[in-house]
This record gives structure tokens, sequence and C-alpha cells, in this order.
């Protein structure tokens, strides 16, 4: 029966974890009115490596894949003054 082979495997890919995590916001003007088109840098000050995201309508924004660390966050938008973190 194929069903069982199956079976046995099934509780073994159960116990893998992920070890990344990933990042969600949203950002705002001083008002707290959404603000679309906003450049994102998530980076990890042990090792350099970016992750770049840009706001939505809604202004949210997702970094996925993150690795554990240490990480500065830097927004940029024309009109504002650029936010590091």
């Amino acid at each position: 029966m194929v069903l069982r082979p199956l079976a046995i495997l099934l509780p073994c890919l159960v116990l893998a974890q992920e070890f990344r995590a990933t990042l969600s916001g949203r950002i705002t003007d001083p008002s707290g009115g959404a603000v679309p088109g906003v450049v994102v840098v998530v980076r990890h000050t042990g090792t350099n490596e970016a992750v770049n995201a840009i706001t939505g309508p809604q202004g949210d924004f997702t970094a996925p894949f993150l690795r554990p660390g240490s990480y500065s966050i830097s927004v940029e938008a024309s009109g504002f003054k650029k936010a590091v973190r």
C-alpha cells in the first residue's frame, strides 16, 4: 500500500524547523497617514546582508528570510528625511 510509507515519512517532515524570521511594518507620516513607495532597507549588522522592501498603498512592507542577529533599518522617501534605527 502506498499510504503506509507516506504515513511513516510525514512525522519526519513535521520536525523540520525554520530559523529565519520575517519583519513586517507600516510606515506613516507624523499625522498617521500611510506613506506608499518608501524604500525600506533591513541590514544585518554582523554580515552587512540587506533585504530591501518598498511600502505598498497602505504603507505596509515585509522583509522576509531574516537570519538571527542584530539589524539596522533605514527608510527613505521623497519629501521626507531619511531615518535609520
